[in-house]
């Protein structure tokens, strides 16, 4: 997974508004019959047998078996639109959200 700058500052500013200081990479519960189990991030605490590591400053969590989507080219930017800011995967072969 690779974090853009410009998505690393959206993301500090998140965090900096919700105290939760890391990045969390976790099942989103639907299955994908291309590439296998779909995965989301978002900003959340470690859980029980989580795994750490640091994407471009940033700390991530994710769960075990999420190792493959985290140690994939999928990058993760910001979009700036009419609706306002957001984080947009790119170029990710597993059905992420």
């Amino acid at each position: 997974m690779v974090i853009t700058n410009e998505a690393k500052v959206f993301i500090e500013e998140q965090m900096q508004k919700t105290g939760i200081s890391s990045l969390r990479v976790l099942s989103n519960g639907k299955s994908c019959s291309c590439c296998g189990p779909g995965f989301m991030v978002k900003l959340g605490e470690a859980e029980t047998n989580d795994r750490r590591c640091v994407v471009n400053g940033l700390e991530v969590v994710y769960e075990p078996h999420a190792i493959s989507f985290v140690d994939s080219e999928v990058i993760l930017d910001l979009r700036v639109d009419e609706r306002g800011k957001g984080l947009v995967m790119q170029g990710q072969d597993h059905c992420a959200s």
